[in-house]
């Protein structure tokens, strides 16, 4: 990007932005370098992207599957996976509020992060409340079965942290093409149109929260799951190269 903007002025730059970890000077030097593109595409709303020719896109899905519904009666199980740290799992919040529901199941799958104490905490939970179970890190066919299984899918990220207004949880799209039950402690604009549950990260407020989801009927419930078709709809192939012609044309 920058030998083209010194180089080679005239070239048009378009940019597909996944992750971005502001707070760095590397990293807020290059948001300088993003923001002089001739057109954007990011995964998130973030305001430090002030592109004007922008669009949002969180993600890509097939939109030519099949994927398995959530019948009648609805179970009350949950599923968090991915990378086991405290600002992108919230994992002693979930353990903590999971060992006064004993019960229910919280299930855990994905790598443990080399955090202080993260290691020890996921021991102590799941030796003393049984409700808690870790899977570790799970081959592809496990996870599947795990996340067809298992009704509610947390994205418990810590709001607080930048890096986390920055980006989309791809596990997220991932999870309502599996027409999941989405649980989120961060509201996404991208997600407009969609069903899922946001709540709060704060200890008290999370616990209720979840107490709420709980107490539920499968009716009230039943408008948050088996999306996928809205999801195909939305992030489909077709619809991302709408929006590449999209920036193409506004350049």
């Amino acid at each position: 990007h920058l030998l083209l903007i010194l180089f080679k002025p005239s070239v048009n730059v378009y940019i597909l932005l996944a992750d971005f970890t502001p707070g760095t000077r590397v990293n807020n030097w290059m948001i300088k370098l993003i923001n002089k593109a001739k057109g954007l595409i990011t995964l998130s709303d973030s305001t430090l992207f002030t592109v004007d020719n922008k669009v949002i896109m969180p993600g890509l899905v097939p939109n030519d599957e099949k994927y398995p519904k959530i019948p009648l009666p609805i179970k009350r199980n949950f599923l968090i996976s991915g990378a086991i740290r405290e600002r992108i799992a919230s994992i002693s919040l979930l353990m903590e509020t999971f060992s006064k529901m004993p019960e229910y199941i919280l299930n855990i799958s994905g790598k443990l992060n080399t955090e202080v104490g993260i290691e020890e905490k996921v021991k102590y939970y799941t030796s003393k409340y049984p409700n808690i179970i870790y899977h570790g890190v799970v081959s592809f066919d496990e996870f599947k079965e795990l996340l067809d299984s298992n009704t509610f899918i947390f994205s418990t990220r810590d709001p607080s942290f930048p890096e986390n207004q920055c980006n989309f949880p791809s596990k997220i799209l991932e999870a309502l093409l599996h027409n999941r039950i989405i649980i989120s402690t961060i509201h996404y604009n991208q997600l407009e149109g969609i069903s899922y549950f946001e709540v709060p990260h704060d200890k008290i407020g999370f616990e209720e929260s979840i107490k709420q989801i709980l107490s539920m009927s499968d009716a009230e419930l039943s408008k948050y799951c088996n999306q996928s078709e809205i999801v195909m709809k939305s992030f489909s192939p077709a619809e991302w190269r709408k929006r590449v012609e999209q920036i193409e044309n506004n350049r």
